[in-house]
């Protein structure tokens, strides 16, 4: 009995191990689809994500559409292309990106309720 459940446990390993690859490839294009979907999106509506951005206090509202806008629509497009390195390098970026933007807003935010720092 030990051994039968060892067999089935090596076989569904290998099953498993083999489609590892192929599921990879598929999410990737489909976070890269995404990533450049979106981006075209607030490309071709920059004053409408601009007005969006402007009632979420985020400051400079039209440069952060431009850049965060460039960056989902190129990342992606790297992501589709080159695979997994472009795809660690841009995660990188954008997540960088993304925690400006956020932080930048909880400071004006901050500020805006009489708070100095973050620390208060």
């Amino acid at each position: 009995m030990k051994e039968q459940l060892a067999a089935c446990y090596r076989a569904f390993k290998t099953a498993t191990s083999s489609l590892q690859s192929p599921l990879l490839l598929l999410v990737r294009l489909y976070w890269g689809w995404q990533f450049a979907q979106t981006g075209w999106g607030k490309l071709h509506n920059i004053p409408g994500v601009t007005n969006y951005f402007t009632q979420l206090g985020l400051p400079l509202p039209h440069l952060t559409v431009i850049f965060i806008a460039l960056l989902e629509f190129g990342g992606g497009i790297l992501i589709l292309i080159f695979g997994p390195g472009a795809s660690h390098s841009m995660r990188s970026l954008q997540s960088l990106g993304r925690a400006m933007t956020t932080q930048l807003g909880i400071e004006e935010r901050h500020v805006e309720s009489g708070y100095r720092n973050l620390g208060e």
